[in-house]
């Protein structure tokens, strides 16, 4: 199924758009099929044609929607790992390793998150042996349980597209358009005023990066040159003459990110970090002590023009 675009961010000159496709399905092929089955047995071959994953069947179901039957799933190690784990927090700094850990939740918990209830006499287990699901339920959860692994399976062949643009444009209309787009939440309205004000020669496009990753994939996209220059001074303590501490920093447009597909097929959450530098490294002269003396020398410094979200 293919997804709406979800979401433009317009931060002062960047307007960020996120979109979640599918790689194999066009959007005619999304809607439901065909009528409601009438009958369990109806039912379930119609999702049976569906559900990616496998599952065995009780021949001696009851025709009772409401009457509690056992099913298992055979589950591919992504959806498995999806059942098992609570979903992804973001946290402060979205690219730190040590917060990229998962909680640990049971299948029952996992599946009371997203609105499956497990009165007395149903449950949900899972056999890290054979990787399979074992859920005892009535009919109707039973369906909801195998959307929701069916979703967790299609949602991985998916690409998620990101694509950044920088606009230069004059101060006051870039104020206008902040404002405008801080007030509602659908920023199409921006869009198309920022690309009618390329085309009348009123803006320009400066900077444009894109980048496609699956769901929980991190990624890395510049167009930048690296730029050495002197950092620091270290003193030599046989000699006492001081020696230059060189860094490398990436000069250009840079875009870092981290996207998860929800559950929906839809809503994407996705952590970001943007760098524009928008004018090449320059100079500056500065005043430099040197370490344990009062005497001072100018020297030529670095000065860098990022800006950084």
């Amino acid at each position: 199924m293919t997804s709406r675009i979800l979401s433009r961010w317009f931060v002062a000159l960047l307007l960020t758009v996120t979109i979640a496709c599918d790689r194999n399905q066009t959007l005619s092929d999304s809607g439901p099929r065909g009528d409601t089955p009438q009958t369990p047995s109806d039912l379930w071959q119609s999702l049976e044609d569906i559900l990616v994953t496998d599952a065995k069947l009780d021949a001696n179901e009851p025709s009772d929607p409401a009457a509690h039957r056992t099913r298992v799933y055979g589950l591919p190690y992504y959806v498995a790992m999806e059942l098992q784990h609570d979903a992804l927090k973001v946290p402060a700094d979205p690219f730190a390793p040590e917060t990229r850990k998962r909680a640990p939740l049971t299948p029952e918990e996992r599946l009371s998150d997203l609105g499956i209830d497990f009165p007395a006499g149903t449950s949900a287990a899972y056999s890290e042996k054979t990787a399979e699901l074992i859920v005892t339920h009535d009919l109707p959860h039973l369906t909801k349980i195998e959307g929701i692994l069916n979703s967790w399976d299609r949602n991985k062949s998916r690409a998620i597209n990101h694509r950044v643009e920088v606009f230069q444009l004059p101060a006051a209309l870039t104020i206008e358009l902040s404002d405008s787009a801080a007030s509602n939440p659908n920023h199409q309205p921006e869009w198309e005023a920022v690309k009618k004000l390329v085309q009348d020669g009123h803006a320009s496009v400066v900077a444009s990066i894109g980048a496609s990753t699956g769901s929980g994939q991190r990624s890395r996209v510049l167009a930048a040159e690296e730029f050495i220059f002197v950092a620091d001074y270290s003193k030599d303590e046989k000699t006492a003459l001081l020696e230059p501490v060189f860094e490398t920093r990436e000069v250009g447009t840079t875009l870092e990110l981290d996207s998860v597909l929800g559950v929906d097929g839809e809503s994407i959450d996705v952590s970001f970090v943007f760098e524009y530098h928008s004018a090449p490294p320059g100079e500056e002269t500065v005043a430099f002590r040197y370490p344990g003396s009062n005497q001072a020398t100018q020297i030529k410094a670095p000065v860098f023009h990022a800006h950084k979200i």
